[in-house]
């Protein structure tokens, strides 16, 4: 849970600075900062309620485990999270592979 927070977060801030920042605005730049400031604002207000949610979850996971059942499920954690990471890698490096097999031929 606590990754897919660290990951979202820049994900939701490019939507937000877009949404901001679209060229169909023509009120000027001050509106466009105070725009910007407020999806700013937002995006803060936000991660702090995912932060303050996945403290909730955490805490009622600790509630029925005991400690060693904790420990293994912050070390299981953290093995899923890397396998993903690795997964994740390997897949983009299959697409570069390809699309460098596919370049010559065209």
């Amino acid at each position: 849970m606590r990754h897919l927070q660290r990951l979202s977060t820049p994900l939701l801030l490019a939507v937000f600075v877009f949404a901001a920042c679209r060229p169909s605005q023509t009120v000027g730049r001050q509106t466009d900062d105070a725009a910007l400031g407020e999806k700013l604002r937002q995006l803060r207000a936000f991660d702090d309620q995912a932060a303050a949610d996945l403290r909730r979850a955490y805490e009622a996971i600790d509630q029925v485990l005991d400690v060693r059942q904790q420990a293994r499920f912050r070390v299981f954690e953290d093995q899923i999270e890397r396998r993903k990471v690795e997964l994740l890698m390997r897949a983009r490096q299959n697409v570069r592979k390809n699309r460098e097999l596919r370049a010559p031929g065209r």
